[in-house]
C-alpha cells in the first residue's frame, strides 16, 4: 500500500465509520473497500472508538489505509497509534497534536476554516489542512480563496459533503474530501446494511475520480 498521503491524494475520499462496535466497524470497512475506497477513518468521538480502531486496524490493516478521526486530545493521537492507526484527523488547530504526530512519525491532517488557522498550520510546517465543517462557510468558494493565498496548502474537505457537491469541492482545488453518513451512516452500521455501504462507496469513488480527472485536465491547459 502506498504511503497514507499517498494514497489520500490517489482516491481522493476519507469515509469516517462511527461505531462502538468493533465487528460492525469491520463490517463496515469491508463493505466500503468492496466500494473502491481503501481507506477509512474511524471516530473516537463514539465511546469505544479506539476498540472500534483497533479491530478494525487487524482486520483490515494490510488491505486499508485505517486511521483515527475526531482527535481532539493530544494523549488520543499515541493512544491511536499504538492500536494501528496510520494517520490522524483532527476538526481543529491543535500545535500539541502536530507535534505528535512529529514524534512519532504519523500523518496528522489537522482541522481549521478561517485564514488564521490555516496560516497558523503554515507557518508552523503543516501543509495539509482540513477544511471542517466547510459547508457552513461558503464551501467551494471558500476552498478557491484560501488556495489563492495559500497555494502551497493541501486541503481535504469535510463536513456535509454530499454526492451531489462532492465533485464541486475537487474542481475547486481540494485534493481529498471527507465523508460521514454519505457513506456509512450509524443508522445503517447497527443494522447491518453493508450492501448499501457498498453502493454509496462505489457512487463517491466514481463521481471524484472523474471530477479528479477534469481538474488535472483543467490544470494541464492553463
Amino acid at each position: 500500500m502506498h504511503a497514507p498521503w499517498d494514497c489520500i491524494r490517489e482516491i481522493g475520499i476519507i469515509p469516517t465509520v462511527r461505531t462502538a462496535d468493533p465487528e460492525k466497524g469491520v463490517l463496515a470497512a469491508r463493505a466500503i473497500l468492496e466500494g473502491g475506497i481503501p481507506i477509512v477513518e474511524v471516530s473516537l468521538a463514539v465511546p469505544g472508538g479506539l476498540k472500534t480502531l483497533e479491530a478494525m486496524s487487524t482486520a483490515m490493516g494490510n488491505d486499508m489505509l485505517v486511521g483515527a478521526g475526531s482527535v481532539i486530545r493530544p494523549e488520543l493521537v499515541k493512544a491511536a497509534a499504538e492500536r494501528g492507526a496510520r494517520f490522524i484527523v483532527s476538526p481543529g488547530m491543535s500545535l500539541q497534536i502536530l507535534e505528535l504526530g512529529r514524534q512519532l512519525d504519523i500523518l496528522v491532517l489537522t482541522g481549521g476554516l478561517t485564514p488564521t488557522e490555516v496560516q497558523t498550520a503554515f507557518v508552523n510546517g503543516v501543509n495539509k489542512v482540513k477544511l471542517f465543517p466547510c459547508d457552513v462557510d461558503a464551501g467551494p468558494r471558500l476552498v478557491r480563496a484560501l488556495r489563492a493565498e495559500y497555494p502551497e496548502v493541501e486541503f481535504i474537505c469535510s463536513g456535509g459533503v454530499q454526492l451531489d457537491t462532492c465533485a464541486d469541492y475537487i474542481h475547486s482545488g481540494a485534493v481529498a474530501i471527507g465523508v460521514g453518513a454519505g457513506i456509512a451512516d450509524s443508522k445503517s452500521i447497527a443494522k447491518g446494511e453493508q450492501k448499501l455501504f457498498t453502493l454509496r462507496a462505489r457512487r463517491f469513488r466514481e463521481t471524484v475520480k472523474h471530477a479528479q480527472a477534469r481538474w488535472a485536465l483543467s490544470q494541464s491547459s492553463a
